[in-house]
């Protein structure tokens, strides 16, 4: 959750999360449209991140098999990411313009191990961050903010370990992220340029429950923090963005995940799981919003249940199923990212198209608020009593933001007067006082 509270007092404060607890945002829960990305006569594709209009994910067809691919919305025509002599790769994720992942090289010769790429757009752009001499092999997860992060392989002889990598666009910028005191390995999953999320692999002489932890770098090794949350066996983190760090925690004593979201330290952590389901998982952040995973018991007690594509906006209680929205068909779906401006948010996911024998296609949620202008309000009639501009619209509109009542007989809108599905945010009274006096939100 955003909360920029700004001066208010702690009594405001508790009132903001009351509130936010007990009313989702509707900006959330609006309608969204679902889009395939299925190319005509593929088997099948599927998509592992979002960047703004870049989708990135991967196409398998009969003759050439599985393939890098770029979507550029609103498009469904996909861009080949697989330069030519490169019989394979993946591309991981997309952030700031660039797109991350690896490809198949031969390194001796007559050995094949992945090694990390970045691409901006198309497959001759493509640049090799393998490094430093003697890498056993190298692999990109992440990118943002022109950073780009992922793992490398020490140790020619016997099981290499992996190191935490982060890059800035050249093999020769490597920045190694491990700290060999604290973790055996490590891994970075997510970068927004300033932050780098990921996992790291406890020391063997390390007797706490578990194995895997969750990790926050702020560029060096030296900034390393441990997110893993008391009482918890084990945990990561997979995507990051403007301070907000999610994963997933594996409690003690039990097979369930939770979805779970940071905000720079193990005692932040924020269990997103919703009221009656099981477990969850949560694997993309933008702009506050979280997506994921949600599960649900079907009286078997096997976890066996439904899982739902799920939206959250910073509590369990903020849920919103995204799985209502698939068109008829189409089931079985898990989403890979989000990106969103506050005024446009796309969700990137792959399902299960039942009438192609249940095969898979790349999709893609997209949700916009107001369309063709960058950013909406709703109107300064606050407390909807027809009268307007009129002080009593922002006396009702501070009282409502403190958590009290509209004024008698009237029915005040929601709080996210901006309608960026951040609340309570002081962006929303900075935005009304602006429309008051005649401004654009």
């Amino acid at each position: 959750m955003n909360t920029r509270l700004g001066t208010h007092s702690s009594l405001a404060a508790a009132a903001f999360f009351a509130l936010a607890s007990s009313n989702p945002p509707a900006a959330l829960a609006q309608q969204w449209t679902v889009t395939s990305l299925h190319p005509p006569g593929a088997l099948y594709s599927y998509t592992t991140g979002v960047d703004g209009q870049r989708v990135v994910g991967s196409v398998f067809t009969q003759a050439l098999g599985g393939r890098p691919t770029l979507w550029t919305l609103p498009s469904t025509a996909p861009t080949d990411l697989l330069p030519d002599g490169i019989f394979g790769g993946e591309v991981a994720a997309a952030g700031g313009g660039q797109q991350v992942g690896y490809l198949d090289r031969n390194n001796p010769p007559g050995r094949v191990r992945p090694r990390a790429v970045l691409w901006t757009g198309t497959a001759q752009s493509f640049v090799d961050l393998q490094s430093p001499v003697g890498t056993a092999g190298t692999r990109a997860f992440g990118a943002g903010g022109g950073k780009q992060v992922g793992m490398s392989l020490f140790g020619i002889l016997g099981t290499p370990r992996a190191f935490a990598s982060m890059w800035s666009g050249t093999s020769a910028s490597f920045v190694n992220l491990h700290n060999d005191q604290l973790m055996s390995d490590s891994f970075a999953y997510a970068t927004d340029g300033m932050q780098q999320g990921g996992m790291f692999i406890k020391p063997l002489n390390d007797p706490s429950p578990g194995n895997t932890r969750a990790a926050l770098w702020t560029g060096t090794a030296a900034s390393f923090v441990n997110l893993h949350p008391a009482g918890a066996a084990d945990s990561k983190v997979v995507a990051v963005s403007g301070g907000q760090q999610v994963g997933k925690v594996y409690p003690e004593n039990s097979d369930a995940t939770y979805a779970s979201l940071w905000t720079g330290t193990a005692e932040s952590w924020v269990n997103l799981t919703p009221p009656q389901a099981v477990g969850s998982d949560a694997v993309g952040v933008s702009h506050g919003m979280q997506v994921g995973m949600a599960f649900f018991d079907d009286g078997t007690g096997m976890n066996t249940g439904p899982a739902y594509v799920s939206l959250w906006n910073g509590t369990a209680a903020s849920w919103v199923n995204l799985s209502e929205f698939l068109p008829a068909g189409f089931d079985y779906a898990t989403p890979t990212g989000i990106w969103s401006d506050g005024n446009t948010t796309i969700v990137s996911g792959t399902a299960a198209n039942l009438n192609r024998g249940g095969l898979s296609e790349a999709i893609v949620w997209t949700r916009t608020l107001c369309p063709g202008v960058p950013q909406c309000c709703d109107s300064i009639d606050f407390n909807n009593d027809s009268l307007y501009p009129a002080d009593q619209d922002l006396i009702d509109l501070l009282s409502v933001l403190a958590g009290g009542p509209c004024s008698d007989g009237n029915t005040c809108s929601d709080i996210d007067f901006n309608n960026d599905g951040l609340f309570p945010d002081d962006t929303d009274l900075i935005a009304f006082l602006t429309v008051l006096a005649g401004g654009a939100c």
